[in-house]
């Protein structure tokens, strides 16, 4: 985050600009964020910012993520479980390490948000790719991002080389089985220790320039952007003011719905997305879902 204006002597009290340094300092209040030696991964993060919100509310029977092409959803106490039972999984059935990349290679739906957060928990880089990419640009990214492990779908599968730890389905009655894993121990994910400077995911540039590039993002920069939105959210006001309803114009595997995601998660929102963007599908999962 940046620094203070005030930490510059010299700064201009109205646009926070250093005369000393050259370079203009945030006005705004400096946002509080966890040690940067405490072990956290951003799912952990995000999970303490949500038990803070609604310590007193409770949000166990929120919907938290809709598909709107399926009308299929999940509350966050489904999440939650679906989630700490798949890092469970992972973790007892593959021998993944923490820093291990994988690549994901599905459209969108449910499973995606739960694999994302699931994988790193456990410390496991994510690598989101788009569906629709070519062979050749889907094997550019395999060799900017050196995967271990991939997660596509019956449909996708086919555009993935061979891996150490192979490709796991997301439409196949394994995965589907991990879901919901009996006796999961809910500290699974806290007995894995994750430095915030490990990298949390590798995504991708649009390639308008070129071919494209593999951008890095550490646990740490995306709990600043995540700390820096929640710190300055305005409160409801009125007696029943309406629940926060998200809609996602971008897909899962790009930069912002990615973080979107993981924002709407960590404040106790409603994210609703589509398979496929449509603008009269958009019109209908704006009314029937109160966005």
């Amino acid at each position: 985050m940046a620094e203070s204006a005030n930490h510059c002597q010299s700064s201009d009290p109205t646009t926070g600009f250093c005369s000393q340094t050259r370079t203009f300092h945030s006005l705004r209040p400096e946002v509080p964020l966890p040690p940067p030696y405490q072990p956290l991964s951003l799912p952990q993060y995000t999970l303490s910012l949500l038990r803070s919100s609604t310590a007193t509310t409770g949000c166990g029977d929120t919907t938290f993520v809709i598909n709107a092409t399926k009308g299929d959803s999940l509350s966050y106490s489904e999440f939650i479980a679906q989630f700490h039972s798949l890092a469970h999984c992972l973790q007892k059935n593959y021998f993944l390490s923490g820093n291990d990349v994988a690549l994901i290679l599905s459209p969108p739906s449910l499973h995606v948000p739960l694999l994302y957060f699931a994988l790193m928990s456990l410390g496991i880089v994510i690598s989101p790719a788009n569906p629709l990419s070519s062979d050749s640009e889907i094997a550019h990214q395999v060799q900017l991002c050196k995967p271990v492990i991939a997660f596509a779908t019956s449909t996708t599968s086919s555009k993935l080389p061979s891996l150490k730890h192979g490709t796991i389905l997301l439409d196949s009655p394994e995965f589907i089985s991990f879901l919901s894993e009996p006796n999961v121990d809910p500290n699974v994910i806290n007995r894995v220790q994750v430095s915030q400077h490990d990298t949390a995911a590798v995504l991708y540039s649009s390639g308008t320039t070129g071919r494209v590039k593999g951008v890095m993002l550490s646990h740490r920069n995306l709990i600043a952007l995540i700390a820096g939105f929640y710190h300055i959210r305005h409160p409801q006001k009125g007696p029943d003011p309406p629940h926060p309803v998200s809609f996602f114009t971008v897909p899962l595997f790009h930069v912002f719905g990615f973080f979107m995601l993981a924002r709407a998660f960590s404040m106790g929102e409603t994210a609703v997305f589509t398979e496929r963007f449509e603008f009269e599908g958009m019109l209908r999962a704006i009314e029937k879902y109160k966005v």
